[in-house]
């Protein structure tokens, strides 16, 4: 007994990865006089194999400056689960943790690039068995948007937006013409 309400049991030999039943008897008392008039039936399972039930970023238009996360299920070896981590394409960076999720932060990601974030089996459990598979989620990154300083020139003539539009990527070039030079 922990205190007069709390009866503590602490059992021993327990295998991960299995249910047990056990049952508080009809008749227990408790330290302070109180009887149980019917059994109690419970269950416990200790934890299985490592499982990554959580992973991000996903999906497309990922930002490059975006950190690739994957969430356990359980306490694991920090070591083991970054030697078990892969980004593909490859790409340098550091890890950090925040209870069980592992956060890889890559140096910079590559614009309109598709990525697959992957760790393998043999993430170890701090108490359980350790991962027997392999965990993974890819993403995309968005494109990239570069705005050019092209001058603006109005339609010169009716119909002749294609001329104005190439008079102006011209200009931008540093080539001067007029719609009319581009006519004839």
């Amino acid at each position: 007994w922990q205190d007069a309400r709390t009866y503590a049991y602490i059992p021993t030999g327990l295998s991960p990865g299995n249910s047990y039943g056990y049952t508080v008897q009809k008749g227990s008392t408790s330290l302070s006089g109180g009887v149980t008039e019917t059994d109690h039936d419970y269950s416990i399972s200790t934890p299985g194999a490592v499982y990554a039930s959580g992973s991000s970023p996903w999906g497309n238009n990922v930002e490059t400056g975006s950190t690739v996360s994957f969430t356990f299920d359980q306490p694991v070896d920090h070591a083991s689960a970054q030697s078990a981590f892969g980004l593909s394409p490859t790409t340098s960076g550091s890890f950090s943790w925040s209870a069980n999720t592992m956060t890889f932060h890559p140096d910079g990601l590559e614009y309109q690039t598709g990525y697959t974030a992957t760790v393998g089996p043999g993430v170890m459990s701090t108490y359980g068995l350790p991962s027997t598979r392999s965990f993974s989620d890819s993403f995309n990154t968005t494109y990239q948007i570069i705005k050019l300083g092209v001058s603006y020139y109005h339609q010169a003539f009716s119909l002749s937006c294609e001329e104005t539009s190439l008079r102006m990527a011209l200009a931008y070039r540093g080539i001067n013409v007029s719609d009319y030079d581009i006519l004839t």
